[in-house]
């Protein structure tokens, strides 16, 4: 085994010798193979092999003396142009006559431009008529300054494509595009007597051409003009753009109209002129060339359609029915006369014209493409023609669906048409769709919401009356038409009526009496009106009919606003017996209980809610506030960890610690709580909101700035950011986020508040009473103070916009505190 391991050491020895002399290998070595093979090679061979060349850098430089580059065309013909001048003149010389000279100029740049233009401008400057000249002295070479001169590139680019197109000109005289571009380059450069001698040129040589006519008017203006375009008339008779051309150089309009007759003697199939010639008449004039312009042109139903708008009722139906004999397959022309017997009160004759024409349509083989007809009753509705708008829809909105698709087609319709601003296209459809589907609930809401939105109250009222009909046990549909009626037409008679009918009705549907809504709105009804005798009968019937801890809440609330507290604290017992996971019943009993002075039995109560409700949050609220005030912080800071524990997500119970901590002088501890909110809950607004109003100054807006990342558009952000440049007096930009808060939600009373003081202090009277609108339409229920302000005993009746009034008094120390 010994040598066996001897002898494999020394192979692997000799191999690692064997690659490191390979890798260091000398040239002698490396090329000994290749020398040897040079053995084999004859001498033929030998003298075939080329010569290598002398490529030294020693050579390379010795030629480079020798190699002569000719100069650049450019670099001559910029030598010959070095003191050529443009006689092109700037209008400033025409207007100002030279007499605004800048300090630039220098005597070469004068005698340069003298010796150029002398004689042409001694040529102009001669009196017409006594012949003596006109010069101004002190203005003349000062004006010289106004001559354009171009740049000497582009002077060079000229005078190349000048020759160019000179060249070609000749060689193709009867091509007008050669003559077109070379007299646009006259133009460009100045010369424009240049460019109309070139463009006469054209017109002399290609006379049937109509763009070199056109734009040899182009060139010229005036009588010059005129006698252009008459030559080019009576060389392109056929031309409707001369004869357009035409008229426009006239100023008159009798020799407008006289251009236009005759250009419609050369064309009388135009349709574009007898437009512009109908445009220049007056209505007596217009009908009678529309009538001699439909015999030329019968099948140009925009021509029928003039005609007969400006005709009255009798001559309009003849000239119609004229038309949909000439032009057959044309829907308009049948729609135009349902329009015109709407518009002169013969509704009844809508509908038979309309079905008519779609008859008539298919007997022509006309596909009814129903998204256009569609289109088309939009179309009708702009132009006031409501009625042939619903015809339109009754007759094509069955067209090409298929019977399960026909709700969800129709509906997508109504929202298209409600989006395209086509309200009574919507309306329609909806009419329709309901005569289909009567019982469809949910079909009559959405008809119900056009109305609310976009229709009258009357009208509203009267949808919700056809969907209680057709749908009587809808309570949805019931409870609607009475709010409606009670909360927008004030109508608290009818309302009950409603009310009673509804009950009526349903008499024998126990699931409809049964129902915990229709009882409260019948004893909402009452509160407000201030029935309380009427409204404590209804809670008792609603009490026996129907199971819901609702309507005990409300009935133990109506006894707490008349004082009756023994009759309160019974129906809450009773309440609670039958409903133990009812938290707001606990809540009520304890509150009484606190109110008594009775704190044993307000926390045992508070304690007996927890254990069937352990996820309500006011009652923890509440709890934790009765120990804090009774015993100690120690016994409500243990209370809160295990509500935190047994809530983990609740903003409110985060904030309750942190502000209990700083209450107690515990910034520390309060900061750390802030701290695990947010890694709790990193998109919560609230708790964001909660830690910029805690933080310094200096640091506030990158937080926010990164709060607007964690959140997504949180409201409370919103709010926070909107009170850091109040704090700043950058007024607008607070009010600015101020109501982005409030768009991204409305619910919440504080807001409203909040931009009601702001407005107070830096808005006007008309900004203030806006917010107060605005806040009366979004009718916040929401908040820390409003909800605490709204359900005060003597604030219950009270108008949206006093609880605003007194949530701001109470607020109005907000900012006082964020500015610290």
């Amino acid at each position: 085994m010994g040598e066996r391991r001897r002898d494999r050491k020394i192979d692997l020895d000799q191999k690692r010798v064997e690659e490191l002399d390979k890798e260091h290998m000398d040239l002698n070595r490396q090329f000994e193979d290749l020398k040897r093979g040079l053995k084999e090679i004859t001498m033929e061979e030998w003298n075939n092999i080329p010569e290598i060349g002398d490529h030294s850098l020693k050579l390379k430089r010795a030629k480079e003396k020798e190699i002569y580059t000719p100069v650049p065309d450019s670099v001559i013909q910029s030598r010959l142009m070095q003191n050529s001048m443009e006689s092109y003149l700037d209008p400033r010389q025409q207007v100002l006559g030279g007499f605004d000279t800048p300090s630039g100029m220098t005597s070469e740049s004068i005698s340069a431009a003298r010796e150029k233009i002398l004689s042409l401008k001694l040529d102009r400057m001669s009196d017409s008529v006594s012949g003596q000249t006109v010069v101004d002295p002190r203005g003349y070479l000062t004006s010289l300054d106004s001559i354009r001169t171009l740049p000497q590139d582009q002077l060079i680019d000229l005078n190349n494509a000048r020759q160019m197109y000179h060249r070609l000109c000749l060689s193709n005289p009867t091509n007008p595009q050669l003559w077109i571009s070379a007299a646009r380059i006259e133009e460009q450069s100045g010369n424009l007597t240049a460019a109309r001698k070139l463009i006469k040129e054209g017109c002399e040589n290609c006379p049937k051409s109509e763009s070199v006519w056109l734009e040899a008017v182009h060139f010229n203006h005036g009588e010059n003009a005129k006698i252009l375009i008459a030559n080019a008339a009576q060389n392109l008779p056929r031309s409707v753009k001369i004869w357009l051309t035409a008229a426009d150089l006239e100023d008159d309009v009798d020799a407008k109209r006289r251009v236009y007759w005759k250009a419609l003697e050369f064309i009388p199939n135009s349709v574009v002129l007898w437009k512009q010639a109908v445009s220049l008449e007056k209505e007596e004039g217009a009908i009678l060339l529309l009538k001699r312009a439909v015999k030329q042109i019968p099948e140009n139903v925009e021509l029928w359609l003039a005609l007969a708008k400006l005709q009255n009722y009798e001559d309009a139906r003849g000239t119609l029915n004229q038309a949909r004999r000439a032009v057959p397959t044309d829907p308009l022309i049948w729609m135009t006369a349902a329009q015109l017997e709407e518009a002169n009160g013969n509704q009844h004759n809508v509908e038979k014209i309309i079905e008519k024409s779609l008859r008539s349509l298919r007997n022509n083989n006309v596909v009814i493409d129903r998204a256009k007809w569609i289109q088309n009753a939009y179309n009708m509705e702009k132009a006031g023609a409501v009625v042939t708008c619903a015809a339109i829809i009754r007759n094509v909105i069955e067209v090409g669906v298929e019977q399960e698709d026909r709700l969800r087609t129709w509906t997508d319709d109504a929202s298209k048409a409600v989006e395209e601003g086509a309200i009574e296209t919507a309306r329609a459809i909806y009419v329709y769709t309901l005569s289909v589907f009567p019982t469809n609930e949910s079909l009559w809401v959405k008809s119900y919401e056009l109305e609310d939105d976009f229709g009258s109250v009357e009208s509203a009222e009267n949808v919700l009356k056809l969907a209680v009909e057709k749908c009587p046990a809808s309570e949805n549909l019931w409870l609607l038409l009475i709010r409606l009626i009670y909360v927008k037409q004030k109508d608290t008679v009818r309302a009950r009526e409603q009310l009673e009918e509804a009950m009526k009705v349903n008499e024998a549907n126990p699931p409809f009496l049964a129902s915990s809504n229709i009882w409260l709105t019948a004893f909402q009804i009452e509160w407000e009106a201030n029935e309380v005798e009427r409204a404590r009968e209804i809670l008792s019937r609603a009490r026996v009919n129907c199971k819901s801890a609702r309507v005990w809440v409300k009935s133990a609330l109506l006894e707490w606003e008349t004082d009756n507290e023994p009759a309160e604290k019974s129906l809450l017992d009773e309440g609670i017996r039958q409903y133990p996971d009812c938290a707001k019943l606990y809540l009520m009993l304890g509150q009484l209980y606190e109110a008594q002075n009775n704190v044993e039995q307000a926390r045992a109560t508070y304690r007996n809610g927890l254990l069937h409700c352990p996820a309500s949050v006011p009652l923890w609220l509440l709890y934790v506030r009765l120990e804090r005030r009774v015993t100690s912080i120690m016994k409500a800071r243990s209370l809160l960890e295990v509500a935190r524990q047994k809530c983990p997500t609740s903003e409110d119970l985060w904030i309750e610690s942190v502000r209990m901590e700083r209450d107690a002088g515990n910034a520390a501890l309060a900061n750390q709580l802030l701290s695990k909110a947010r890694q709790t809950m990193p998109s919560n607004g609230r708790i964001w909101s909660e830690t910029i109003a805690t933080i310094p100054k200096i640091q506030r807006r990158s937080y926010i700035s990164t709060a607007l990342k964690e959140t997504e558009v949180d409201a409370y952000v919103f709010l926070a950011a909107g009170k850091l440049f109040w704090s700043l007096h950058l007024v607008s930009k607070a009010r600015v986020w101020l109501r982005r808060a409030l768009a991204k939600n409305g619910d919440i009373g504080d807001f409203w508040a909040l931009l009601y003081i702001f407005e107070l202090q830096n808005g006007t009277e008309e900004q203030q009473n806006e917010v107060i609108r605005d806040c009366v339409r979004a009718n916040p229920k929401h908040g820390e103070i409003w909800p605490s302000i709204r359900k005060q005993k003597e604030n219950r009746r009270k108008e949206i916009p006093e609880i605003l009034r007194l949530v701001a008094d109470q607020m109005k120390d907000v900012m006082v505190e964020f500015c610290k």
